[in-house]
């Protein structure tokens, strides 16, 4: 009876399964030994010693190999995420395909516009495209959810765009130019935000820590897509005809519509929670309004966050004065019951983190006024030099669109090298760099690109007849490329781990914005027409990322993470301006946390790559 008694108490929950395999245990016992005569206390489910212990054992196993499965398990994508990426593969094909040509095409014959207009048409179109995401995610929050906007509006607008540009490339129609430019930002725009937060929800709890993998595999796509759009798209252009490109274009954007649909019996779609924007705007209404009531009282506490005036019956203590205004005035609802007060006022300190993390994405503004160039001044610029490649007897001539190609091919090197050499190989020096100051480093040699971009242009100049070799643009692809791998990558991640997950597509709209205020920026500037030499343009840029270098590096030295920063208001404490936070302190024992960030438990989990986000405690409060 006491072994009984011990045996329960060291396994109890495996007490059910033990009973029917001890016994096989047993018989396997004998069977490796035919010679043995089984005794009779050998027959009974209470073997001795040596069958316990064989038998504690193979549970052991057994729990060991389930608990590996497990983790393979929990490594695994989702089946969705597969339909998801091949979608976004194709869908960023046709994006890049009409971003390769578009200059040229407007430059060409047909459309016959001059080159600055054509700059202005293509980044006014792509400012567009950046800046409808709020449209989109308005959508899909309030109303048809994600995967039915993905679907309507990659099928309806993007996919007939590509229809009616092909006919506009046939028939030289202006007016079926700028309906199908309108059509295809609007379907970009509108699918954009919500890809990239449809493929998050997939993701379960058990494998949230494989969100930095899945986002470098989508980033890493994405760039897929546009190498082969950058290589495919202009040869047909260039040997064929501009009509052809568009067609295969939109054939490729139906497939993509079909393999989306196909996929979603494996997709998890989560329900619509209406009102999101109308409840974001709410927040801000209701704390402008409040807060103005109690400043006319005169009973005005000035160190509240303007935003806590939103919250219901959450007032500090000592305001009782400010309350009984507000509950006077019909602001603050007091009938609602505890479940909808807490529901509302944590939304409120959603919107509270979500404002407070744009600081570190509007600046950047500048940085895609530069990368975006690459398909416009930079085009512009290889069509004034040779455009020959030989290789022994082969020779032959690629069309200036392709020379861009060397941006996503320069990508997909540099994001491994960063991410398994050089990381790496700082950290192992205690060299531990934080988001923002990977970032502040990438704006740097997107000056520095520039810079290579002007004295490559005052050669071009100088050269008169003589044309340079296109490959002297390589040195600035490389900088900018740098750039972009500092700047985009951790960018896209910092716009998914700082924004609160009921704002989630919202903070990638805002993502998308500071790309179109980039390229109006571009648009501006060609309007405006204040340089004669496009050489001064580029040194313009130049110092324009310099001056925001500066201006970035204030703003990262101020800013708290999302996490520290709810903590820190959801217990109601201040935070004062120009509070440092140790952004800057490399060698902090805190700092070095994991990528994969959860924004709701504040965990890093991903042992791959190391990302820096600093939980030190601020000096200043």
């Amino acid at each position: 009876m006491n072994e009984k008694k011990n045996l329960l108490n060291e396994q109890p929950t495996n007490f059910l399964e033990q009973g029917s395999s001890s016994t096989t245990s047993d018989s396997r016992s004998y069977e490796s030994e035919p010679n043995r005569m089984p005794l009779k206390h050998d027959l009974s489910t209470n073997s001795g010693g040596d069958n316990r212990n064989k038998q504690k054992k193979k549970d052991t196993k057994t729990e060991e190999e389930k608990e590996k499965e497990k983790d393979k398990g929990e490594f695994e994508f989702p089946k969705g995420f597969y339909y998801t990426l091949a979608t976004e593969f194709a869908e960023r094909f046709v994006h890049y395909s009409m971003r390769a040509i578009l200059v040229i095409f407007l430059k060409s014959e047909i459309m016959g516009y001059t080159d600055r207009e054509a700059i202005e048409i293509y980044h006014g179109w792509i400012a567009v495209t950046y800046f409808l995401p709020l449209l989109g995610a308005a959508i899909a929050e309030n109303w048809i959810g994600k995967y039915k906007t993905i679907l309507y509006f990659s099928f309806w607008m993007y996919g007939f765009g590509c229809v009616l540009l092909t006919l506009c490339a046939r028939f030289a129609s202006k007016f079926l130019l700028y309906l199908s430019l309108s059509m295809i930002a609007c379907g970009c725009a509108c699918i954009k935000p919500n890809v990239s937060s449809f493929l998050s929800d997939q993701l379960k709890k058990s494998n949230e820590h494989v969100l930095n993998r899945v986002y470098s595999l989508f980033y890493m796509m994405v760039n897929v897509g546009s190498i082969l759009s950058m290589l495919i798209t202009p040869s047909i252009q260039k040997y064929c005809s501009f009509w052809l490109a568009f067609l295969i274009s939109a054939v490729l954007m139906f497939s993509a519509v079909a393999v989306f649909r196909l996929g979603k019996r494996h997709y998890t779609l989560l329900p619509v929670k209406k009102g999101l924007i109308p409840k974001f705007c709410s927040v801000i209404k209701r704390a402008i309004v409040n807060r103005r009531r109690v400043k006319q009282s005169g009973k005005y506490h000035p160190k509240r966050h303007w935003l806590d005036w939103a919250k219901i019956g959450d007032l500090d203590a000592g305001e009782e004065e400010c309350s009984s205004i507000l509950h006077s005035s019909g602001s603050t609802n007091f009938k609602d019951s505890q479940e909808q007060i807490n529901e509302w006022n944590g939304f409120v300190l959603d919107v509270k983190v979500f404002i407070h993390a744009l600081q570190i994405f509007f600046p950047l503004a500048v940085f895609w006024a530069l990368q975006h160039q690459t398909a416009s001044t930079w085009v512009i610029q290889a069509e004034e030099m040779d455009l020959r490649i030989k290789i022994g007897k082969i020779n032959f001539t690629i069309s200036p669109a392709q020379v861009i190609i060397l941006n996503p091919i320069l990508l997909q090197i540099m994001i491994p090298i960063f991410s398994r050499i050089v990381y790496p190989y700082l950290r192992k020096r205690g060299i531990h760099f934080t988001p923002l100051q990977r970032v502040c480093f990438g704006l740097i040699w997107a000056s520095l690109s520039f810079v290579a971009a002007g004295i490559l242009q005052q050669k071009i100049d100088e050269a008169n007849e003589s044309k340079l070799y296109w490959t002297w643009q390589i040195p600035q692809y490389v900088l900018l490329v740098i750039s972009e791998t500092f700047v985009a990558v951790t960018g896209l991640e910092l716009a998914i781990s700082q924004s609160p997950k009921s704002t989630k597509s919202l903070m990638m709209s805002v993502w998308g914005v500071t790309i179109g205020l980039g390229n109006i920026l571009v648009s501006v500037v060609e309007e405006i027409n204040f340089f004669t030499k496009t050489r001064d343009q580029f040194f313009f840029f130049a110092a324009l990322m310099i001056l925001f270098f500066f201006i970035y590096i204030f703003v990262a030295y101020n800013y708290t993470y999302s996490d520290k920063y709810r903590e820190r208001e959801s217990t109601n404490l201040p935070v004062a301006n120009g509070n440092n936070n140790n952004n800057f302190d490399p060698n902090s024992s805190k700092n070095m946390v994991h990528n994969g960030f959860d924004s709701l438990s504040g965990e890093y989990k991903d042992d791959d790559i190391l990302i820096d986000y600093s939980q030190s405690e601020d000096k200043k409060l």
